[in-house]
């Protein structure tokens, strides 16, 4: 089992993969909206903007979780 500090550390870097991959992704949407894009691109990457914010919403609520609480979920 990994200890609570180095689980917390493990977690505060997904939150930062995320947030990067997150703003990566909207980068992205600008630019195919400017480039005149498909529904089915922009679709596509909608829907993998919102798979990445749903992962961001649990990384963050875990990273708030007493330690008990983490290690039972």
């Amino acid at each position: 089992m990994a200890e609570p500090r180095a689980k917390g550390e493990a977690t505060r870097m997904k939150i930062e993969q995320l947030t990067d991959t997150l703003r990566r992704l909207v980068a992205k949407r600008q630019a195919l909206r400017d480039n005149g894009a498909s529904w089915t691109e922009l679709e596509r990457n909608r829907l993998e903007i919102v798979r990445r914010q749903q992962e961001l919403s649990y990384a963050l609520i875990a990273s708030h979780l007493p330690v008990q609480l983490a290690q039972a979920a």
